[in-house]
């Protein structure tokens, strides 16, 4: 049998039948080495092949480090800022809850809760008395003496009893109220029958509060009604002390319903005068208003004040919008209304408007408070970079992870500069407001101006902080209304006015807490509004009270010309 096998070339087979058996065996060894030579050589391919992937895996490992190890500092970087804020905010509400609970002891405190948060020390205490270079104040002389008594002196000495020498005389005066004693009048009228008409007429008398007979012929007289009026209005005395006072005082009594018919019928005496008032209202150039919360039949609502330099109108009603304005002021009103920032005042039916100033210097200096930065801040562990960075590889995943920029965090004491800045310009402001009078026109038009630019620049630039954009945006709104008083020499800045006059409603507010009926609101508003009418004016109130008892259909009050 011939063997042959092909040659490493392939150019043809080498016949085995003529070797001897120590070349076939050779032979043989050397075609097992082929076959051996050939597996190796597919075995270094595949392994070849193998690494190959094998490096590009350990390239995306390589990336995915790179990109975990950036995470990572990210991640420590923003950690830090963190625990930084997280200090600061710890501080912060344990100084809130030192507020609340002190604001919760002030409410239940009686003595003294609106006193001195803290002392003033001694030597910055101000001595009492008028200043250095002011006249002193004292009672003048009496320009008539009613009596005069004589007091008798003994001629010896009532220690030694030796004769006096250089016997001098002294005056001195006492101004007291006498007793008073109620007077009782008693009024006689005639009534007779008109045979034509059928009807029946009866005298009266300006001082004679009704005519009716019997039980309600008696009646309280002007006086007593304008003095129950008066302690109503000024010391906001309820009517069953009054009733008190008037019988401890002037020795009759009068229950607390009797004294309430009284001030009603001054009502109804007065409401010319009131309605009058709302009238000649409209034709202002210039009013502040503001409202408060008060309670009228156990239902919520809102007293209303409306002022100026010269008349003072109050309001109780159950809303709060602007139909309220509408009713007061009527759709031709066309002065400048001072008010703050409630919503309802920003009706296009008023285009003239001004906004206090004062209500945006609080608001600042309460985001002053807001961002102010503790003193002392407890101490918060911060991680080592490095520990951070081991802890983080441990447990790093092994899938790539993409993490977004760390945005950089603020710091708490940045917040503060809009606020500062603000203050800063209002202040500008409310200074030149004061000092145009001595400026001239060039120079008060030129710092206006720079007024202008420097909150204009403020209010444009971006701010991310809520609390400061929640302002600013108010600040953006009400921008022109705010500077109002530096374009018109007749608008004030601040609405202290209206504040001023609703502050006498807050106070009776804390004793009776409002009005538990309508007819009660109407009085309460009437008598209030006349009376601080009559204090604006230079009136007396007793004595505009008792005219508008005596003749009701005339008005006492009204304004003469017409407000700045």
């Amino acid at each position: 049998m011939n063997r042959g096998v092909d040659d490493e070339g392939g150019r043809g087979s080498v016949a085995l039948d003529g070797l001897s058996e120590p070349d076939r065996q050779q032979i043989d060894e050397l075609l097992g080495i082929r076959q051996e030579n050939v597996d190796l050589r597919a075995a270094l391919d595949s392994a070849q092949r193998r690494v190959l992937e094998v490096s590009r895996i350990l390239g995306r490992l390589t990336k995915e480090t790179l990109r975990c190890s950036a995470g990572n500092d990210r991640l420590v970087a923003e950690n830090r800022r963190l625990k930084e804020d997280n200090g600061l905010l710890c501080a912060r509400v344990k100084v809130l809850e030192q507020q609340v609970v002190e604001a919760l002891q002030a409410s239940k405190r009686q003595a003294a809760p609106f006193r001195r948060k803290k002392r003033v020390p001694e030597s910055e205490q101000k001595k009492s008395g008028r200043g250095k270079g002011h006249k002193p104040a004292q009672r003048p002389r009496p320009e008539h003496v009613d009596e005069t008594v004589q007091v008798p002196m003994a001629c010896n000495c009532p220690d030694c009893g030796m004769g006096l020498v250089d016997v001098q005389e002294h005056e001195h005066f006492v101004v007291d109220i006498p007793p008073v004693r109620p007077k009782t009048t008693r009024f006689v009228t005639w009534s007779g029958k008109c045979p034509h008409c059928k009807a029946r007429h009866q005298s009266k008398h300006p001082d004679l509060p009704s005519t009716a007979v019997g039980a309600a012929g008696i009646t309280l007289g002007h006086n007593v009604v304008a003095m129950a009026a008066l302690m109503r209005t000024q010391l906001g005395a309820p009517l069953r002390k009054i009733a008190i006072f008037l019988g401890m005082v002037f020795g009759f009594p009068v229950s607390a319903a009797g004294v309430f018919g009284a001030l009603r019928r001054l009502t109804v005496a007065l409401k010319p005068t009131y309605q009058g008032l709302k009238t000649e209202l409209r034709t202002c150039n210039v009013l502040h208003v503001d409202e408060t919360g008060w309670r009228l039949c156990s239902r919520s609502a809102w007293l209303w004040v409306f002022t100026n330099k010269e008349v003072t109108i109050y309001v109780i009603r159950h809303g709060r919008g602007h139909k309220v304005l509408l009713e007061v002021l009527g759709r031709e009103f066309s002065g400048w209304l001072v008010t703050d920032c409630l919503a309802t005042y920003d009706t296009p039916l008023f285009p003239n408007k001004g906004k206090c100033i004062a209500h945006f210097f609080r608001a600042l200096s309460d985001l002053e408070a807001l961002h102010m930065k503790p003193k002392e801040l407890p101490t918060a562990s911060v991680a080592e970079p490095a520990e951070a960075q081991a802890a983080l590889a441990q447990a790093a995943p092994t899938v790539a992870v993409t993490l977004p920029p760390a945005e950089a965090t603020p710091k708490l004491e940045d917040h503060t500069k809009f606020p500062e800045q603000a203050k800063f310009i209002l202040a500008m402001a409310l200074s030149l407001k004061r000092n145009q009078p001595q400026l001239s026109g060039e120079i008060y038009e030129g710092t206006r101006s720079v007024i202008y630019y420097l909150l204009d620049k403020l209010l444009s630039e971006e701010i991310t902080e809520p609390n400061n954009l929640r302002l600013a945006n108010r600040m953006r709104k009400h921008r022109q209304a705010m500077l109002a008083f530096l374009e018109h020499v007749e608008v004030e800045p601040t609405n202290n006015l209206a504040e001023r006059q609703i502050r006498p409603a807050v106070l009776q507010r804390k004793i009776s807490a409002g009005n538990r009926s309508e007819e009660g609101a109407e009085i309460h508003s009437t008598l209030l509004s006349i009376f601080a009418t009559a204090m604006q004016q230079g009136r007396a109130f007793l004595d505009l009270a008792v005219q508008a008892l005596r003749n009701p259909a005339h008005p006492v009050l009204a304004l003469s010309t017409r407000p700045p």
